[in-house]
């Protein structure tokens, strides 16, 4: 499974395409037109990834972390 960045989860949360493959970026528009449940699917996954991964709370610790390494 391939990961952009953080955000998508190829397969799991979305789609991940070749920005210059047009014939592919199409199949998968023509495929979540098809595939409500993939849609909804796509969408319960990324709410919970979105809340799981980049939280507040998330991001404060990863701050935090960040900055006692910079201080040692």
């Amino acid at each position: 499974m391939r990961q952009g960045g953080e955000i998508i989860v190829d397969g799991e949360t979305g789609f991940l395409v070749d920005q210059n493959a047009g014939s592919e970026l199409a199949v998968k528009i023509v495929d979540l037109l098809k595939n409500p449940e993939l849609r909804e699917r796509f969408g319960r996954r990324g709410l919970t990834r979105l809340h799981g991964q980049f939280s507040l709370e998330r991001f404060e610790a990863r701050i935090a972390n960040t900055l006692d390494k910079l201080g040692s």
